[in-house]
Parts: structure tokens; C-alpha cells; sequence
């Protein structure tokens, strides 16, 4: 399977952008525009690390001794980008939004430095469960609600977490078929719990209508 499809599935990645990009338009909350620094972020990283796996020459032709580098970046923005989604998501307020994602960019930093991939991997399910216990209520409203919306984000969580643990613990053959499933799983969860969100605070707190102007 070509590398290039590593590099054309990120493309998923403007689902979740756009449903932020509309999420500020209608509502004005400054956590969608930092979470898209984020996700830009991300992407810029992620891009130039999976550019190393396309032999192309005339394709993006970096360095190999910046390789290293550009993975290290990829990782720790992607850890940090899922916890930053999750806080979102899961709608966690200002400042505790911004303390928190900050708190863990920095702690996800030191931890990639060493090389300690098994604690991650920890730290990223234990915060997820510790910020769904906190956020019960805004869980169950979800299920409530918006039911199918909120399983079709479950079965797209269900899809990245297989895509991820498979690729980790299998050969290189099989690396770019489930890490490109990855991308667009994990991109089609990001976009559905936004959009759980936006439905949420829409229904608990929806926005005044705008009057009707009469001028041209």
C-alpha cells in the first residue's frame, strides 16, 4: 500500500476543524479557536514526520537528521491534542480548560523526553476516565439526546483504538494501512464529540436569534 496515503488521509482532519470553525461562528467560545491552534499544530508535525515514509524525491524531502525530531513533535502534540479534545468535548470549562491542557502538554513533554510510551498510554486513559466521572451529567445528557450521534463517536473511538494497538504490535507490512485508519478514525471522533457539544450547549443554552435587517 503507498505511504502517500498517510500523507491524504489527514484530510479527514478538516471534519473536526470545520465543525470548531462553525462552533466559534455560531457561538463565539474561545476554546474552538485554541483547539484548532492545536489541531494546526498537529497536522504540521504529523505531516512532516509521515513525509519520511514516502519515497519520493519529489515529494517533501527533509533531513534524516531531523527525523527524530519531527517524531518527537508528532507524538507529543498528538497525545496532547487528544487530551485537549477530550476537555473539550466533554465541555470543561474556562480557565480549567486552558490550566489543564497546558498542565498536560508540559507533564506529556517531560514524559516523551524519557521515552516512557507505556506510562502515556496510561495517563491518556486515566485522564479520559477521570474527565468522564467528572463530567457524568454532560455523559448521560449525550446518551439522552443525541443517541445516535453519541454512538456513532463510539464506534469511531472503538475503530482508532483497534487501528492503534494493532499497528503497534505488528510488523511494519501493515503500518500504513492502520496508521491511515487511524488518522481518519481518530478525526471522525474528534469531529462527532465536537459536534455533541455544539448540540448540547445549543439545546441548554441556545443563542438569541439575530433581528431581521430590513436594509440592503
Amino acid at each position: 500500500m503507498t505511504a502517500f496515503w498517510l500523507i491524504v488521509t489527514h484530510c479527514s482532519s478538516l471534519f473536526p476543524i470545520g465543525c470548531l470553525v462553525w462552533n466559534y461562528k455560531v457561538r463565539k467560545e474561545k476554546e474552538s479557536l485554541f483547539l484548532i491552534t492545536r489541531f494546526l499544530y498537529t497536522l504540521f508535525f504529523s505531516l512532516l514526520y509521515h513525509s519520511y515514509h514516502v519515497d519520493d524525491d519529489e515529494f517533501i524531502n527533509l533531513s534524516d537528521n531531523n527525523k527524530n525530531v519531527w517524531t518527537f513533535l508528532d507524538a507529543q502534540q498528538s497525545s496532547a491534542l487528544i487530551v485537549s479534545t477530550v476537555l473539550y468535548c466533554c465541555r470543561i470549562r474556562e480557565p480549567w480548560f486552558y490550566i489543564i491542557s497546558y498542565g498536560m502538554d508540559t507533564l506529556l513533554l517531560c514524559l516523551y523526553f524519557f521515552d516512557l510510551f507505556a506510562i502515556i498510554i496510561y495517563l491518556l486513559i486515566i485522564t479520559t476516565f477521570i474527565t468522564f466521572v467528572l463530567k457524568y451529567k454532560t455523559i448521560i445528557r449525550f446518551l439522552k439526546f443525541f443517541m445516535y450521534t453519541c454512538l456513532s463517536c463510539v464506534v469511531f473511538c472503538i475503530g482508532s483504538f483497534y487501528c492503534y494497538f494493532y499497528y503497534s504490535s505488528s510488523s511494519d507490512e501493515k503500518y500504513i494501512l492502520y496508521h491511515s485508519l487511524w488518522h481518519v478514525f481518530i478525526f471522525l471522533s474528534a469531529g462527532t464529540g465536537i459536534i455533541l457539544r455544539f448540540k448540547l450547549n445549543n439545546k441548554l443554552y441556545p443563542m438569541p436569534n439575530r433581528p431581521t435587517l430590513n436594509s440592503i
